[in-house]
């Protein structure tokens, strides 16, 4: 039967041979040209009249708006007292002065306080049932849904069962959740927060005594200006000393007979104020405490009756608060009545003619939150109480930071900050949000000591490693008193600052630490077999980031805590404790290694698996040390690696390039340095930079075909970076992120796999030096003949370097997806927040005696 070709109408025998002609036929290729262009016509004039139709709308809003404004200005009643309209102004050519406006795309629209249902109005509610009830038919059990009326965004919110006792977004100003130079400052009690706020209690003090613990309100001053500040002398410290302290309505200088600054911190450090006054500066039960932990040590071939028998190593020096008196404080303070007590969810619906997409920012809207909330609700209270239940969202950073430029004085904080509050308000150093928790000691150089006095034999590096494990666990099980178990289970009342009671359960959320961190938080070892702290995936797995098969890895083996990791560790540690088993052994290895697990008691697995918590899910990807300094740094060293292969002047060109970029902003593009290819002491703001920048410093520095897969590469980083970073997502934002992540993983295997083609990669000039000096480090300490480090210096040759694959922060690309939707997104639980608290400890470092930090 022949087959006719509809195009030019010739005939053929198989379909084989139609389809090859009609690869090549000119009459079916003019008539699907022909279709296009119409179709392009068609969907063109459609564009043209909703365009059209869009703008007669937005005029006749602007009439409505423009007739309301001049009723509101004008009252028509009184019309003898309306003024001519003053005459219009004319220019030297004659011509009316116009009113000139900043285009569109300048101005800044904010969005309007969202519209909260009062609680008589419930002709909107919805019930979910799944017919029309009557009346007298609808179940109280079932979810009451109340909604908010979309703002002129199309933004609106959605309360499951009862709204909230009252709206903090109604005292919040663009001045709070932003900052800038040319923002009016706001003067209200968020501002009035004190300097001290984060290390103890800070409300509304006795006015009469303000300047307590210090004797005279001069001191007060003085020791004020002291601590706040910069801590380098400069002009703008002098005139501050001039008009806080000598300018002072109340100072006078014989306040200042016999002052010594040292009896003036002692006397503050021993202050701890009146115990049952709730408002005052400083609270006995909120203050500092400074106590040891225990921690148990094995040996190889020791044997002990039981794990409780073997010896006990003491490491002084932990100060720490009581979490639930921190959390306590903080919502008495005043900074309190900007707190989201009542979780909801958020949409974004811009016609009726278009489906609600849900809009993720805060972490008191987040879906895990909301979760939260609602099981609290469900669940039995305790002695039938009634009252309001709010949960406090508890977010940890940690993290261990130099506080000099040099020697080895280091400050290991665990802060706490609450997701109740917004993470505008939060990520604002001024607003001084962060709660200062604890100060973890590190292992002293006594360890060694006292371990060869128990064992006759030093502990070997998997010992001090088991031992670090064993100290932030045994830190976090103090932290963790009964009385915050208590809390934890059956929730506190705390009275706040409106007058009402309300009985608050506090709940881990995150916890947000660099990946060293992490391992020892999750108790998982160091860049093992599986490196992620949420999930069991294999590194030899990791290049296949993006693929289908990765994203159902990520989805069916997350890491769970239960029966069989507890079994393994308990196994375990009876080996090491009772039976004296190598903690290095082959035996201990096959046990813990197929999950990479150390054998370690987990803190969190201890107090709260009973609730059904995963710890596992607290430790959320960082934007910050596991992109800008993770995966764009290891492809920018990959790419100078490139172009050292490559050769000519291509190094010198991209350091060029990078230098005559300018700069953008206050601070957003800052100047490149003459050698951006050495990346000397670059921060992560500086990578990022560097990222930005690249398209254009990049191009046309390799052939044509590497040059195509370097700037996609390079384009699928920035945007993905974008899209992580954005501050408020939707559905169809984060669907972007996903399908980004995608074209990543294949992009940067292609990219790889053409250069490996064309180029052999070697060290760095900057990485051979480095491994230059490891190595003569590690022959010093075995040999130490000087004759043997100069030859290991010397004869190291370069190095075939690949771009590695296996790497946790890779990995960690396609978690954001999942924990933006479950957590919010990235800024509210960035490192970047307990960087920039770093900054403020550290000031305090120069002005004081320096003996005693931990």
């Amino acid at each position: 039967m022949a087959i006719t070709c509809r195009g030019c109408r010739r005939e053929f025998e198989t379909r084989g041979g139609l389809t090859t002609h009609k690869r090549a036929c000119t009459a079916k290729l003019t008539e699907a040209t022909a279709t296009s262009l119409a179709k392009r016509r068609r969907d063109h004039e459609a564009q043209q009249i909703a365009k059209v139709r869009r703008q007669e709308e937005l005029e006749a809003a602007s009439r409505a708006h423009d007739e309301i404004r001049d009723n509101e200005a004008f009252d028509l009643g009184d019309a003898d007292n309306l003024r001519s309209p003053s005459p219009p102004v004319y220019r030297l050519s004659g011509l009316p002065n116009r009113r000139r406006r900043l285009p569109k795309r300048f101005r800044d629209d904010l969005p309007p306080t969202p519209i909260v249902v009062p609680p008589s109005a419930l002709d909107d509610v919805s019930v979910a049932v799944d017919h029309d009830p009557e009346p007298n038919e609808i179940d109280s059990d079932q979810p009451i849904i109340i909604t908010t009326a979309r703002d002129h965004f199309g933004i609106y919110r959605e309360y499951n069962g009862s709204i909230p006792s009252f709206n903090p977004d109604n005292l919040t100003s663009v001045a709070h959740v932003s900052d800038a130079p040319t923002f009016a400052k706001s003067h209200d009690s968020i501002e009035a927060r004190p300097w001290w706020s984060g290390f103890g209690k800070s409300t509304q003090s006795n006015p009469t005594q303000f300047f307590a613990p210090f004797l005279n309100a001069t001191t007060f001053r003085l020791m004020r200006w002291f601590y706040g500040g910069s801590s380098m002398k400069s002009l703008a410290e002098l005139d501050r000393l001039v008009e806080e302290v000598i300018l002072a309505d109340d100072f006078d200088k014989a306040h200042l007979t016999n002052f010594r600054a040292v009896k003036e911190v002692n006397r503050l450090d021993s202050y701890h104020g009146d115990p049952q006054d709730i408002r005052s500066s400083f609270s006995a039960g909120d203050g500092w405490m400074e106590t040891s932990v225990k921690i148990r040590l094995p040996a190889d071939g020791v044997k002990h009756d039981s794990e409780s028998m073997a010896p006990e190593f003491e490491v002084p020096g932990l100060f720490y608060r009581r979490p639930l008196e921190v959390i306590k404080a903080a919502f008495r303070e005043t900074a309190a009545e900007r707190f989201h007590l009542t979780p909801f969810k958020m949409f974004y619906q811009p016609s009726d003619d278009k489906p609600a997409e849900r809009v993720y920012g805060e972490i008191y809207n987040s879906p895990v939150m909301l979760k939260e909330h609602e099981r609290i609700r469900s669940q039995p209270r305790e002695g039938g109480c009634t009252l309001e239940t709010v949960v406090a969202a508890v977010m940890l950073w940690s993290d261990s930071t130099h506080l000099a430029s040099f020697g080895t004085a280091s400050l290991w904080p665990i802060y706490l900050y609450l997701g109740n509050q917004s993470k505008y308000l939060r990520g604002k150093p001024t607003a001084f949000a962060a709660h200062h928790l604890a100060y973890i000691p590190k292992l002293s150089d006594t360890l060694q000591d006292f371990y060869q006095a128990c064992f006759n034999k030093p502990a070997t590096s998997e010992i001090l490693t088991f031992c670090r494990h064993e100290l932030m666990h045994a830190i976090w099980l103090l932290l963790m008193d009964d009385e915050f178990m208590h809390a934890y289970e059956f929730g506190i009342v705390i009275e706040f600052l409106d007058g009402v009671s309300r009985r608050v359960f506090p709940r881990f959320f995150t916890y947000s630490a660099d990946y060293p961190e992490k391992t020892l938080l999750a108790s998982i070892k160091f860049l093992a077999q599986c490196p992620c702290p949420r999930c069991l995936m294999p590194k030899t797995k990791i290049g296949g980031i993006g693929t289908k098969a990765d994203r159902r890895w990520r989805e069916n083996e997350i890491r769970e805590d239960g029966n069989g990791v507890w079994s393994i560790i308990n196994r375990v540690r009876k080996w090491l404790y009772v039976e004296g088993t190598n903690i290095a052994s082959v035996y201990v290895k096959r046990m813990l290694t197929p999950q990479s697990l150390v054998p370690t008691l987990n803190a969190f697995s201890t107090r709260l698996s009973r609730f059904g918590f995963n710890f596992y899910s607290m430790f959320v990807p960082d934007l910050l040390h596991e992109f800008e300094l993770g995966v764009f740094k290891a492809v920018f060293i990959h790419l100078l690696r490139v172009l050292y292969a490559h050769g000519n002047d291509t190094i010198q060109s991209l350091n060029r390039r990078y230098w005559r970029v300018p700069t953008f902003g206050r601070g957003t593009i800052r100047k490149f340095s003459n050698n951006a290819s050495g990346m000397k002491k670059l921060a992560a703001h500086d990578f990022e930079d560097l990222l930005q920048c690249a398209i254009p410093v990049f191009e046309d520095l390799l052939p044509a075909t590497i040059n195509v897969l370097v700037l996609d590469l390079l384009f699928e980083l920035a945007t993905w970076q974008g899209l992580a970073k954005l501050r408020i997502h939707t559905d169809s934002t984060l669907s972007f992120l996903d399908t980004s992540t995608t074209r990543i993983g294949k992009v940067l295997r292609r990219f790889v796999s053409e250069t490996e083609k064309e180029y052999d990669t070697y060290d760095l000039p900057s990485e051979e030096a480095a491994r230059g000096r490891r190595k003569s480090r590690k022959a010093a300490q075995g040999q130490p003949n000087s004759n043997i480090r100069e030859k290991s210096a010397v004869g190291s040759s370069k190095r075939h370097r690949h771009f590695n694959f296996q790497t946790y922060k890779l990995h960690a690309l396609g978690d954001y997806v999942n924990t933006i939707r479950r957590f919010g997104t990235t800024d509210n639980y960035s490192t970047m927040l307990g960087e920039l608290e770093h900054r403020r400890v550290k000031r305090f470092y120069p002005r004081v005696s320096k003996s005693q930090f931990t």
